[in-house]
């Protein structure tokens, strides 16, 4: 951890100092941004909101993965009074349809797309796409990553899904864990066979239909983060297709917040998390618990960047488990060797990545791998 210039060969610091910084400066920024609600906000600007949706995020994560009860001071009751502060005053609310919050969802379901910029977006990470191949990449190249990749020669676009590399193709098990009538599966996941993507792609290539591009063929795809293709099956946007996607990536929705809030213990707990329960076309609950929380919050924001924390955060243990539980083993084997995953492996590296055994070279030693690697 660097918080000043230096030239020195820094060790790890300790986890409860590196959140201490992080709550530092997310309490400052909650300090000091203007107090504007959404409404007043510039496109773009970090706002006041944001920073104390993000002190709540992280002190769950915090004191759930470390065991700990207050982050540098901060409390729980004050965790819930920053988000009870983003619900009162932020201006924020959600989008009717679940499915206008993305573009490829909203073309595919017919509705009007609620556009980078809509009331439900507390933070995100702005693209443009304008992008040239000289180095000024401003699009979101994550696009390209998830995107299908379908048909004989892989990189065929069926409207409206423009072609990708197949990437982080999405488990059945995810799919099956959507109730029928909970419209966040269609909006959330690209089905192949149910949106008859197979027979399209075949019509179009005059080939076979064929999967073979894929490192894991599922039959299911991310669609929140899909490219597009118009009418006629071409990639948008039609300029540098590869580089210029300009999907915004959300990190913090409203209906964050809402469950956060109600996971945090708000007198309003209830309110909250039916807000995004029927939002999805689902009836509403009369009573919920951390655990119904849990698995609200997996189908609400799979594909976010959100889910794995929230494993973690609930213990290692139950973490491994459920991530061995909910893989289906079979699409992690490429042929050349058995599938590595495993609760122990899990375990025993704490849910963290290794360092690279590089970087650990050129500090002379003075960084230490993490455990379990």
């Amino acid at each position: 951890m660097i918080t000043k210039p230096t030239s020195d060969n820094v060790p790890q610091a300790p986890p409860d100092s590196v959140y201490t910084q992080i709550f530092k400066d997310l309490k400052f920024a909650a300090d000091n941004l203007p107090a504007k609600p959404y409404s007043a906000t510039p496109s773009g600007r970090v706002t006041k909101w944001a920073a104390e949706s993000m002190l709540a995020r992280v002190y769950l994560f915090y004191t759930g993965y470390y065991g700990k009860s207050t982050l540098a001071g901060f409390t729980k009751s004050d965790a819930l009074k920053a988000v009870e502060d983003v619900i009162k005053n932020g201006g924020y609310s959600l989008v009717p349809n679940f499915a206008s919050l993305w573009p490829a969802a909203a073309e595919a379901d017919t509705v009007a797309y609620a556009g980078e910029n809509n009331p439900e977006v507390v933070f995100s990470i702005k693209y443009t796409g304008n992008a040239d191949y000289n180095g000024n990449i401003t699009g979101n190249t994550w696009l390209l990553m998830t995107g299908i990749r379908l048909g004989a020669g892989g990189g065929v676009s069926v409207y409206p899904y423009g072609y990708g590399w197949g990437a982080c193709t999405v488990d059945p098990k995810l799919w099956n864990a959507y109730s029928a009538n909970d419209s966040r599966r269609f909006a959330t996941i690209t089905s192949v066979k149910d949106e008859g993507l197979d027979t399209k792609t075949a019509q179009i290539t005059g080939k076979a239909f064929s999967s073979a591009n894929n490192r894991e063929y599922t039959g299911y795809y991310l669609k929140k983060y899909s490219p597009l293709a118009d009418t006629s099956n071409s990639p948008l946007p039609a300029t540098n297709y590869l580089i210029a996607q300009k999907q915004d990536y959300f990190v913090i929705r409203y209906s964050d917040v809402l469950l956060m809030a109600a996971e945090l213990g708000s007198p309003n707990a209830l309110q909250y998390f039916n807000m995004v329960h029927t939002r999805a076309g689902l009836p509403a609950v009369s009573s919920i618990d951390e655990a119904t929380i849990m698995k609200e919050r997996r189908l609400e924001f799979a594909g976010e960047g959100i889910r794995y924390w929230d494993l973690l955060r609930q213990g290692i243990q139950k973490a491994a488990q459920t991530i061995v539980a909910n893989t289906t083993m079979s699409y992690l084997d490429d042929g050349t060797a058995s599938p590595s995953i495993s609760t122990q492996n899990i375990i025993s590296t704490g849910g963290f990545m290794q360092i690279p055994n590089n970087e650990i070279t050129l500090s002379g030693g003075v960084l230490k791998q993490n455990p379990g690697w």
